[in-house]
């Protein structure tokens, strides 16, 4: 039988909302928008998000968003106050004042595409894998798993469609099925599993520290994380639009139109974090939570007016709420990967050539069994299809 680590659970209480316990199919009604400010219900914890102050504003990476230390105060000369001035002209986007030195800005890539991140180093391509596939089993990695006898995976249990409870309490979903079909080829039985939840901003850190040997959690490939981790091939690719109520929007609007002048939610440790703070959108101010599905609770009590995620998400959340719609042509694209720890080449290498065999059947499978009546107009275009393997660095 499979195992869900009581270790990590512990360590995540359950919210307070059904959902987040997995109970989604078939999907609750919407709370009613009269009552969704007046429920007795406790949001979920926020915090709030600095936004820049055009799209062209560095991203910021500091530490806690919430703790960032105190600077010491400069006496303010007039060349303290020029260059100060000549500092936040350059990061607006305006030009510095005649005669102060600066450099270039770099180019930022516009519409549909890798975000800014991923752009930033040229010689990386967040749809290529480093590890050529292989089904040798006798690397160090593989031969501890094998003796161990189970697979340690970090899964999504919030994730409607791709990671839940389903209605007989055990994990669901397309990334679930890709987790037990990698099993079942690595120690014979879909059941190998030792299923470990995950919050997005704790995938890393799990793998770093040997908490679990894959992560499968609709975890994008970028090329900050592929410092960090390792990953296989690209398997799906979805991309960020914004999930919105009905009531007071339309449905051909873009991102920028759901956005602008709203309190937008997004998952933290999520590209989409990253990407409104690189640029806002217009959005009047940002809230982190721990899961998509948290933010889906502040839409329904009327605290937040919008969500930015992955629209390959915000098809499964629309589909627990009946009065949530996504809009907006996809703004980036997000290649979904398989990751694992930067000392396991030879996992990542035999996970590869395992995803080459996966592509040509079982993902169809479970595409159609998940995802095909959820998604419409997503950034894979032809979603039917699994994306092809792609190697280099």
């Amino acid at each position: 039988m499979p195992v869900i680590s009581p270790r990590t659970l512990s360590r995540n209480p359950a919210p307070s909302h059904p959902h987040a316990r997995g109970l989604a199919p078939p999907p609750p009604q919407a709370l009613p928008s009269a009552n969704r400010a007046a429920r007795g219900t406790e949001a979920p914890a926020e915090r709030v998000l600095p936004l820049p102050c055009l799209a062209s504003a560095p991203p910021w990476t500091g530490g806690d968003l919430m703790q960032q230390p105190e600077r010491s105060r400069l006496p303010l000369t007039a060349g303290v106050l020029a260059a100060l001035l000549a500092t936040a002209a350059a990061a607006c986007g305006a030009p510095a004042p005649a005669g102060r030195a600066g450099g270039a800005a770099a180019p930022r890539p516009g519409g549909a595409g890798v975000s800014a991140r991923q752009a930033a180093d040229l010689n990386c391509d967040p749809f290529a894998s480093a590890y050529p596939p292989s089904g040798d089993e006798n690397g160090a990695t593989i031969k501890a798993i094998k003796a161990r006898g189970v697979l340690n995976a970090g899964i999504d249990l919030n994730d409607y469609r791709w990671g839940y409870r389903g209605p007989d309490g055990k994990p669901a979903g397309f990334d679930i099925d890709l987790v037990k079909a990698m099993a079942k080829a690595l120690l014979g039985s879909a059941d190998k599993v030792n299923w470990v939840a995950l919050p997005n901003a704790k995938r890393i850190p799990a793998l770093q520290s040997g908490q679990v040997d894959v992560v499968v959690h609709t975890m994008t490939i970028t090329c900050d994380r592929k410092q960090q981790v390792a990953f296989s091939t690209v398997y799906f690719v979805a991309g960020q639009r914004a999930l919105v109520p009905r009531t007071g929007h339309q449905a051909g609007e873009s991102v920028d139109q759901a956005l602008a002048g709203r309190r937008v939610c997004v998952s933290d440790g999520s590209t989409a974090q990253d990407q409104l703070k690189q640029n806002s959108r217009g959005a009047g101010s940002v809230v982190a939570l721990t899961t998509d599905l948290d933010c889906l609770v502040k839409l329904q009590l009327g605290q937040v007016d919008a969500l930015l995620t992955d629209d390959a998400v915000a098809a499964g959340l629309a589909a627990q709420d009946p009065q949530t719609m996504v809009v907006g042509a996809p703004i980036t694209q997000e290649p979904y990967g398989i990751a694992l720890p930067l000392t396991a080449p030879d996992l990542a290498s035999w996970v590869n050539q395992f995803l080459d065999g996966y592509r040509r059947g079982p993902w169809q499978s479970a595409y159609d069994t998940w995802l095909g009546p959820y998604l419409r107009n997503g950034a894979q275009g032809d979603t039917a299809n699994p994306p092809p393997a792609k190697y280099g660095r």
